[in-house]
C-alpha cells in the first residue's frame, strides 16, 4: 500500500494547479445546475456529483475526467450560447474545462489508468517482499531541508532490488537528480541569474544536461567555497551517466540497464547525492551573483543565451514605446470586445506582461481615457470564445488571469481583420 500512497502524491504534485481549477468547476456545476433553465431537455442526463472523498483521491483522476467531459457536454449540448445561470455562463465554462482542464488532463489519465492496468496488482503482491529490504538511498533528504522528495525517495527505496521494477530506477533517480540541482539553483543564485536555469518562455526549467552543464561551470569557482572539492569532476561523471540511463529507460526499451545496475551504481549514487545535499544546506538561502565577466560568457555561450540576448536587443531597439492611447488609436477597435483585446495586446507587447487580471484591464481603459465596461470579464470571455484569449494557470490577486493566443496576436496585428 505504501507504493500507492506515494504515487497518489506524485501525481497530485503533478496535477499541481489543475487540481484546484478540476475542483472549481466540479463544484461550480453542481451548486447552479438544479436552478438552471434547460433549454433542450430531449436526452438530456443529469450527473450526480460523487462524494468529497472520492473527488478528493487524485487516483480517481480518470473517472473525474469523465465527469468533467459530462459537464462540458452538458453544458454545450442543453444550454444557448448565452445562457447564465446565477453568474454561471455555461457556454464559457464548457470552452474553459475543453480548452484548459481536458487536454492537460489527458497525459495524467493515462498514466493513472496504466498504474491501475500493469501495476496495481503486482504493487500489492510484491510490496512486503521488495520494500526496504535494503536501502538504495541511504540518506534522509529532510535532514537537508527537502522533505518534498520523499515520494521519490520511497518509491527508490521500494523498487531498487525489486526482480522487475529495478528497471525503471535509472528514471526516478534522474527525476531526483534533475529536481535537486533546480534547487540548488532557485535557492543560492540571484534573481538575475534565473535564466541560467528557468526557460521563462516555456515556463520550465532547463533539461537536465544543461543544468549539469552550469554546475560544471560554477563548481570551481563560484561555487567553490561552499562544496571545498566534494563537488569534482566524479560527481558531473556520475551526473552525465545517470542522465543517460534515464534516457534509456524512457526512450530505448532495448537498452535498459540489467539487474546489476542497482548493485554497481548505489555506492555511486549515495556519494555524489552526498556531496549535493551537504552542499545545498551550506549554500541555501545565500544569494550569489556571479560577476566575471569571462564565466559570464562561458555560461552564455553553453547555454546558448547570446542569441537570445541580440534578439531581446533588437526587439528592444524595433518596438518603440507607443502610449496606450496611441495604440488604440492605431487599431481602430469597433466595441467594447475589440478594445479588451486591443488593450491585453498592448500590456503583452509594450508593458511586457505575461499574464493579466481584471483590474489590470480596467486601470488600462482609464489609462487609454476610455470608460471601461461594466463587467469587463464578459468581454475577455468573449474574446475567449472566438479563440483570441486563453485563461492561465497562474493568478494574480486571487484573481484570474489571462494572456492572449496566436490567433489573438495576428488578429490584433492585422487591425482587427481576420486573417
Amino acid at each position: 500500500m505504501l507504493i500507492i500512497e506515494e504515487f497518489r502524491k506524485i501525481i497530485k504534485n503533478e496535477l499541481g494547479n489543475l487540481w484546484e481549477l478540476v475542483h472549481r468547476e466540479v463544484n461550480e456545476y453542481f451548486n447552479v445546475i438544479d436552478f438552471a433553465k434547460i433549454t433542450y431537455r430531449k436526452n438530456y442526463t443529469r450527473l450526480n456529483k460523487p462524494e468529497r472523498d472520492f473527488l478528493n483521491n487524485p487516483l480517481n483522476i480518470p473517472e473525474i475526467y469523465k465527469l468533467l467531459y459530462s459537464i462540458k457536454e452538458n453544458n454545450f449540448n442543453y444550454f444557448d450560447n448565452d445562457s447564465i445561470t446565477k453568474d454561471y455562463n455555461h457556454y464559457q465554462h464548457g470552452y474553459f474545462i475543453r480548452d484548459h482542464l481536458l487536454i492537460h488532463l489527458e497525459p495524467i489519465v493515462k498514466r493513472v489508468e496504466s498504474f491501475r492496468i500493469e501495476n496495481f496488482n503486482r504493487f500489492l503482491e510484491n510490496q512486503n517482499k521488495s520494500e526496504f529490504k535494503k536501502k538504495f538511498i541511504i540518506y534522509d533528504f529532510q535532514d537537508y531541508g527537502l522533505k518534498h522528495y520523499d515520494s521519490y525517495i520511497n518509491i527508490i527505496n521500494g523498487i531498487a532490488y525489486h526482480k522487475d521494477f529495478y528497471a525503471i530506477l535509472p528514471n526516478l533517480l534522474r527525476c531526483v537528480f534533475e529536481n535537486l540541482l533546480y534547487d540548488i539553483y532557485q535557492t543560492s543564485l540571484d534573481k538575475n541569474h534565473t535564466q541560467f536555469f528557468f526557460l521563462k518562455s516555456q515556463a520550465r526549467a532547463r533539461d537536465f544536461s544543461q543544468l549539469i552543464a552550469l554546475l560544471n561551470i560554477l563548481k570551481d569557482k563560484d561555487f567553490q567555497p561552499y562544496h571545498k572539492n566534494s563537488l569534482n569532476q566524479s560527481v558531473i561523471d556520475i551526473l552525465k551517466k545517470i542522465q543517460m540511463f534515464g534516457n534509456w529507460t524512457v526512450h530505448q526499451i532495448l537498452r535498459q540497464v540489467d539487474k546489476d545496475f542497482t548493485n554497481q551504481w548505489q555506492q555511486k549514487i549515495n556519494r555524489a547525492l552526498l556531496g549535493l545535499l551537504v552542499f545545498y544546506k551550506k549554500i541555501q538561502n545565500k544569494t550569489l551573483e556571479i560577476t566575471d565577466q569571462q564565466t559570464l560568457a562561458i555560461i552564455n555561450k553553453k547555454l546558448k543565451l547570446e542569441k537570445s540576448l541580440e534578439r531581446n536587443k533588437e526587439n528592444s531597439i524595433i518596438t518603440k514605446k507607443m502610449s496606450i492611447q496611441e495604440y488604440l488609436l492605431s487599431k481602430t477597435p469597433k466595441n467594447d470586445v475589440d478594445k479588451t483585446l486591443a488593450i491585453a495586446s498592448y500590456l503583452e507587447k509594450y508593458e511586457k506582461l505575461k499574464f493579466y487580471n481584471k483590474n489590470d484591464l480596467e486601470v488600462s481603459f482609464k489609462k487609454a481615457k476610455d470608460k471601461p465596461p461594466l463587467n469587463i470579464n464578459t468581454k475577455v470571455y468573449s474574446n475567449i470564445k472566438k479563440g483570441y484569449m486563453m485563461e492561465v494557470n497562474e493568478k494574480k490577486d486571487n484573481l484570474k488571469c489571462w494572456c492572449l493566443t496566436n490567433s489573438g496576436i495576428k488578429f490584433c496585428k492585422n487591425d482587427f481583420r481576420k486573417v
